[in-house]
């Protein structure tokens, strides 16, 4: 029974794990996920209360893919 259900199990977690690709909805172009690059805050979540707080002009941060990453609260 077990070998039945790896079966069936393993190739449906292969598929689902094989798309990193993200298609933006302005352009229709197919694009890799990644942290890497420039990230600023825009909004912040709590959960209780459960609300949405609006950030303008939040802190931007650079994520390097040597591992670095710097920012005004993050100088590393």
């Amino acid at each position: 029974m077990k070998n039945i259900v790896m079966t069936f199990l393993l190739p449906l977690i292969s598929i689902s794990c094989n798309g990193d690709e993200i298609i933006d909805s302005e352009t229709g172009v197919q694009q890799e996920s990644s942290i890497f690059g420039s990230w600023q805050l825009v909004e912040r979540h709590h959960v209780l209360p459960s609300s949405v707080q609006i950030i303008e002009n939040g802190e931007v941060i650079i994520f390097n893919t040597d591992g670095d990453f710097f920012g005004n609260s993050y100088p590393c």
